[in-house]
């Protein structure tokens, strides 16, 4: 989509490799040493390759030129990022803090699913015999005597602690390096939901762009992308960076391939100046714009 218009471009296949390179930074990590329990290693490491695939679609939504279907994904990178950093930035808390997500806010949904199939049940004439009885093992399957116990009020309490604000605050509050700011990132998560949600200010967003001159699209569609190859890549490092703190494997690893990256991240500012230099030549710097990346 970008390269028949400026040749200043990212090569999309080689940050692709550097964004799958941080996996590799961690690939020797194995829980017998980590001190931690197979369930806390094991979702660790889900959560993180689990960010790890939907980077490569998210890449492939970029390659694509569909930047607001993209942000969809990159929303669930971000809170699948912001999960593994709360969980893994104190290893004191790190079991408790995996039993709660793994069973306690995992409870949570369950009773919400339930209620769901239960309606389902009721509501449909269901003549998938396989499908109903999937639906009914999921009920007879489940804990009830634990989710008995947990009333409203515990429930909207537990969906408190874990909700991104509340989680990035946390996050923020202990000033480690690649991620004091992460509270930032609320306005761009907020912007996802917009789309995700499909709400008026979602579709507002999509079409107003669309109005817009293609020399504007253009070039605000740079900006967009650059945004969000930035996001990319510095969720990346903030997901080893814990990681590194965790396992205590030494930092200028992850410093020293960051300074090998600085082609790719002047691309990404390349990008990013093409929208810069048309704001400023249209709209200049001293009048206020609700123009929305």
């Amino acid at each position: 989509m970008l390269a028949d218009k400026d040749p200043v471009i990212i090569d999309l296949n080689k940050y692709f490799k550097t964004i799958t390179g941080f996996l590799s930074l961690c690939k020797n990590i194995n829980y017998e040493t980590s001190g931690l329990s197979k369930e806390a290693f094991r979702t660790i490491g889900q959560l993180n390759g689990f960010s790890a695939m939907l980077m490569e679609s998210s890449i492939n939504l970029i390659q694509a030129g569909c930047v607001w279907e993209n942000e969809i994904i990159l929303r669930s990178i971000l809170e699948a990022t912001i999960r593994l950093i709360y969980i893994c930035i104190d290893k004191n808390e790190i079991e408790d803090k995996v039993y709660e997500f793994n069973h306690i806010l995992s409870n949570v949904f369950q009773t919400k699913r339930e209620k769901r199939i239960e309606n389902f049940l009721v509501t449909i004439d269901v003549d998938d015999e396989v499908l109903k009885k999937s639906f009914e093992r999921v009920l007879e399957n489940h804990d009830g005597e634990n989710n008995g116990r947990m009333n409203r009020k515990t429930r909207l309490e537990v969906e408190r602690r874990w909700a991104f604000n509340v989680l990035t605050a946390k996050i923020d509050s202990y000033h480690l390096n690649y991620m004091n700011k992460l509270s930032a990132f609320a306005y761009s998560y907020g912007m996802a939901s917009h789309i995700a949600h499909v709400d008026a200010d979602g579709i507002g967003m999509i079409w107003e762009r669309d109005e817009r001159s293609e020399e504007e699209k253009y070039a605000i569609t740079c900006g967009h992308i650059a945004r969000q190859l930035s996001d990319i890549f510095w969720l990346s490092v903030a997901r080893t960076f814990i990681l590194f703190k965790l396992y205590k494997i030494e930092e200028n690893i992850l410093k020293d391939y960051i300074s090998s990256s600085g082609n790719m991240l002047q691309g990404i500012e390349s990008l990013k100046k093409i929208w810069n230099e048309y704001y400023i030549k249209h709209y200049g710097m001293d009048e206020k714009s609700d123009m929305e990346l």
